[in-house]
């Protein structure tokens, strides 16, 4: 198995663990000997985090909650064709192309695009996935300044309605860089004549302070990441609503998966997690969730 170098390939790992662990469809596609490991330590250290500061919610159950709520949101949406922006090894792309009439591209940074491909070749299951014509996977870097909006769109899979996903990534983005990104997606979908924009992002002042343990992982967290950590800032909530409208998006709601976790059928409805889910549209009438 070749490492991911220098991008979020240890995250990846991380969170298609969480699926494994969380029984989700098509996550053992991504399961390893390396990949236990990794949530095996990481799930060390957050427990270390949650006994000195018990009130924090579980990483593992916040990210299986998100997970689950991306892929509710994108059934309820009808979603015909999908992009996953730094699709990482998330098992959504196999989901969603079970059906032949979806049509999938998932981008990332080649290293994590070849680390995938690897662990799908080997399993007959896996293989027959690379075969599909309805899922793509691109080798593709979000942060090049050689990326154009005509060179990102080129990347996006036919049919209508679009739904672009973001998950996972925001929380590593600037502000700025934010918004230059929602600015490209939104740009993307109005071109299509309309669509979504999934995404996650906790809001900095919602966040509780990190403790020592919390510090610990955060620096841990960087050296796997070649020093990408976490971005803070002091936008709320409103504050992200208002610029997502602000930028062209016709319609964006808040979605805390802890609060619809039951009626949503989320796992672990009754444990406690920590994300919010927006959801971003671009031209009005298109169907609510």
């Amino acid at each position: 198995m070749s490492q991911p170098g220098g991008g979020l390939g240890v995250t990846a790992i991380y969170t298609s663990q969480v699926a494994r662990w969380g029984g989700l469809a098509h996550a053992s596609l991504y399961d390893g000997g390396p990949g236990r490991v990794v949530f095996w330590l990481t799930s060390l250290f957050v427990g270390l985090g949650r006994l000195v500061q018990p009130g924090v919610p579980s990483l593992a159950v916040s990210i299986l909650h998100r997970q689950v709520l991306f892929d509710r949101i994108l059934e309820r949406l009808g979603a015909q064709a999908v992009m996953e922006l730094a699709a990482g090894l998330s098992r959504r792309g196999v989901l969603l192309s079970d059906d032949p009439r979806v049509q999938v591209v998932e981008l990332d940074v080649p290293e994590v695009v070849k680390l995938k491909e690897e662990l799908l070749a080997r399993s007959p299951q896996g293989r027959a996935v690379l075969e599909r014509g309805n899922l793509r996977r691109v080798g593709l870097d979000l942060g090049d300044p050689r990326l154009d909006d005509a060179a990102l769109a080129a990347q996006a899979p036919p049919g209508s309605p679009l739904v672009v996903t973001a998950e996972g990534l925001c929380m590593y983005l600037s502000a700025s860089a934010q918004r230059a990104l929602w600015s490209r997606v939104q740009a993307l979908l109005a071109a299509r004549g309309g669509g979504s924009f999934v995404f996650d992002l906790v809001p900095a002042v919602e966040q509780a302070p990190p403790g020592r343990v919390g510090r610990l992982l955060g620096r841990l967290m960087a050296a796997f990441t070649g020093g990408q950590g976490f971005v803070r800032d002091e936008r709320g909530r409103a504050d992200i609503v208002e610029e997502l409208r602000g930028l062209g998006f016709s319609s964006v709601e808040a979605i805390e998966p802890r609060l619809v976790a039951e009626e949503w059928a989320l796992p672990r409805p009754r444990e406690r997690s920590q994300q919010v889910v927006f959801l971003a549209r671009v031209e009005r009438g298109l169907q609510s969730v």
